[in-house]
């Protein structure tokens, strides 16, 4: 299932960046 790894890719860019879910 590629959703759950789309998940994993969004939860590491928001510790990178966590303004972009401001």
């Amino acid at each position: 299932m590629e959703q759950a790894k789309l998940m994993q890719v969004v939860f590491t860019a928001l510790q990178f960046q966590p303004k972009t879910l401001v």
